[in-house]
């Protein structure tokens, strides 16, 4: 039987400056360490706002506020540096890639 998990959806909001992210990270963990979803540079335009807002990857970002690790679940993931995919994988961050929707994305 596959775990189960309850889940906060903070979609993309969670990179949002006005410390959406950081307010994910604390309701998940009131909340018994929460599952967190949320999308991840899905293009090179979210990529570059993170750059802009943060001064600094969106990983590393999402590093800086404490949201990286196996409980948080990353959707795309396209435009990410080496760096950030080693830093996803040393804090054992999931990321889904959706392959179909980039197909699609890409008509």
């Amino acid at each position: 039987m596959p775990p189960e998990f309850d889940l906060l959806v903070a979609d993309a909001r969670v990179l949002r400056p006005d410390g959406t992210g950081a307010r994910s990270r604390m309701v998940a963990h009131e909340h018994g360490d929460l599952q967190v979803h949320t999308h991840l540079d899905e293009t090179s335009e979210d990529a570059q706002a993170a750059h802009r807002r943060f001064g600094r990857s969106s990983v590393s970002q999402l590093d800086h506020i404490g949201l990286l690790g196996p409980r948080l679940a990353c959707a795309h993931a396209v435009h990410v540096s080496a760096s950030d995919i080693d830093r996803l994988a040393a804090t054992g961050t999931v990321v889904v890639r959706l392959r179909a929707y980039r197909r699609e994305l890409a008509a």
